[in-house]
């Protein structure tokens, strides 16, 4: 990823390695403390966004949400694919 830190639409793709840190990284952010993504579904989330950041977000939070209206504790590959499929 570029060192440059400045908006968004500026920043190039993040590698598939570096997605679950910058996902997990947001989510601790915001006072999770444990992990909600399973690995498979944030390879997924990178695999669909193709490593763009805003993307990334989309995906990860219309996941998130689809898992909570599922009750589901972690946000499994089946929703990401719900969310890509729709």
């Amino acid at each position: 990823m570029s060192s440059f830190r400045g908006p968004l639409n500026t920043v190039g793709s993040l590698e598939q390695e570096e997605s679950p840190a910058y996902v997990e990284g947001r989510l601790k952010a915001v006072g999770t403390l444990t992990p909600l993504l399973t690995k498979n579904a944030l390879a997924l989330v990178h695999q669909a966004s193709g490593g763009i950041l805003k993307t990334i977000n989309t995906f990860a939070a219309a996941s998130l949400h689809k898992a909570y209206l599922g009750k589901s504790a972690q946000v499994e590959a089946e929703h990401v694919q719900a969310v890509i499929q729709r």
